[in-house]
């Protein structure tokens, strides 16, 4: 069959999957049992003193430009100023309380330095942690992989035209159907970010902003005008990009000249250079401003890897439902060894930028750097290595024989478990500085679930709306048709 039907059942399990993911999000929220702290120190009312210690550390550290003096110069003088108010009273019952009292904000302040790197995370330690929180910090993990997948997706089928490649084309609609999930995660991201901006970005408030000069330093880029007018400006290149590629492949799809295909290159170098740039700008703005005190270099190369890998395995996954409902009979084991190759060495790239991302800040040993890895080991250590064992180890021996990746059966653990692995991934990247612990629980399944039924739906509905599903028109169809390696 060259036209695909997506069917009512198909529809129907797609949408109860999105319905179950809206249920347990919904049971999360009525369950959630909240009075925790981002970044809880556990010594409750001593909150307001932490964050009056940071502050005031905050100014000293911009003085004297020392983080390890600046922080104890205002522990020592906020001690200071509390014996001294001690020794004012007349009894010794009070003296007594007022030393209980201090040595509980000695403990506060002490735990909160070590634990979060001093004014780096001084405002966020005082702020609760509600389901709101919780929902709209994994509901943004989604809308992070729709959008890096996809977009991983419009650069695999650029780069591919560009090189002349014809292995892909029985399959290029596949890719088409994942780029088209672009728009979903924009109007997606769109209600999230109106929604939860406050619990997602701590620089969307403006007394976080004034209680941090390194915050305040930054404020002309990251404010809600710069980031509507870049957000705005990288969506619309994002769907432009899209519509020029459905349309140029639905006119292959009616006229097989080999003008279309010279024109379709021309749109992959421009797209390729487009993806590229909104790559490392859209991640500065979208993630990595989640922790405004904190950046990586390399951050852009590692979110289009982890968008890369569960791209490739949505592909397979599709193209194995596909053959199984009897469409694209031609294409054969070589096409999956070829798709396999892509996602193990995407895995294995994914893991060198984690591991050179990781192990250039260890060495460096900065406090400022150090803080985002030991809140993340610290808080959530199982997600950490699941994201790491998964991802590289896991996909490395599973995917490593040449027959693994002819056969379907290790193809769908595989995927199935790389696409876990990497919400896992973008979890660390977005949730832990905001929710400190707890997280993770029925709301951020329930997400995923949702991630699961929309980029299944997306994909099945576009490509019920292609004329050809294997692109037999195309000029290099032949040299898809008869792929064998």
């Amino acid at each position: 069959m060259n036209t695909f039907t997506f069917t009512g059942k198909a529809k129907t399990t797609l949408l109860i999957i999105m319905l179950a993911g809206l249920a347990l999000i919904g049971l999360g929220a009525l369950t959630f049992g909240g009075g925790s702290h981002g970044h809880d120190d556990g010594h409750g009312d001593s909150h307001g003193q932490e964050e009056q210690v940071d502050a005031h550390a905050v100014e000293l550290q911009h003085e004297d430009g020392t983080h390890d003096v600046t922080v104890d110069d205002a522990h020592a003088a906020t001690t200071e100023e509390h014996h001294e108010d001690m020794h004012a009273e007349e009894t010794h019952a009070t003296e007594d309380a007022g030393h209980h009292a201090a040595g509980h904000e000695t403990d506060a302040h002490a735990e909160g330095h070590d634990s979060h790197g001093g004014e780096h995370h001084g405002v966020v330690g005082a702020t609760p942690v509600t389901a709101g929180k919780v929902l709209w910090t994994n509901l943004w993990v989604i809308v992070q992989m729709l959008f890096w997948m996809a977009m991983a997706a419009m650069f695999f089928l650029a780069a591919h035209t560009v090189g002349w490649a014809g292995f892909h084309i029985m399959f290029q609609k596949v890719t088409l159907g994942i780029m088209s999930i672009l728009p979903v995660a924009i109007v997606l991201g769109i209600i999230v970010f109106i929604f939860g901006h406050h619990d997602i970005f701590i620089w969307t408030n403006p007394a976080a902003m004034e209680a941090s000069e390194l915050m305040a330093s930054k404020s002309d880029f990251l404010n809600f005008k710069t980031f509507g007018i870049m957000s705005i400006a990288w969506s619309l290149i994002v769907v432009f990009l899209l519509s020029r590629w459905w349309a140029k492949l639905k006119a292959q799809d009616e006229d097989p000249d080999l003008k279309h295909f010279r024109t379709a290159r021309t749109l992959g170098a421009i797209t390729i250079v487009l993806v590229a740039v909104i790559n490392a700008f859209g991640v500065w703005h979208w993630l990595m401003s989640i922790e405004p005190n904190w950046y990586s270099t390399m951050y852009a190369w590692y979110t289009m890897a982890s968008g890369a890998a569960i791209m490739f395995a949505v592909t397979i996954l599709v193209l194995l439902y596909l053959q199984s409902q009897g469409y694209l009979p031609n294409l054969n084991d070589s096409h999956y060894h070829d798709i396999g190759k892509y996602l193990f060495a995407i895995s294995v790239f994914w893991t060198y930028v984690w591991f050179s991302q990781y192990m250039l800040i260890w060495y460096g040993n900065i406090p400022e750097e150090t803080v985002y890895f030991k809140e993340r080991l610290g808080n959530y250590p199982i997600i950490w290595y699941g994201a790491l064992i998964i991802n590289f180890f896991l996909a490395f021996f599973v995917l490593l024989k040449r027959d693994a990746k002819r056969n379907k059966g290790v193809l769908i653990f595989a995927c199935v478990m790389i696409i876990i692995g990497h919400w896992f991934d973008f979890f660390i990247m977005v949730v832990p500085y905001g929710v400190a612990k707890g997280g993770m629980g029925l709301m951020s399944v329930g997400a995923l679930l949702l991630f699961v039924g929309i980029t299944g739906f997306v994909i099945l509905s576009a490509l019920s709306r292609v004329k050809s599903l294997d692109s037999r028109e195309h000029p290099y169809y032949h040299e898809s048709l008869k792929h064998h390696i």
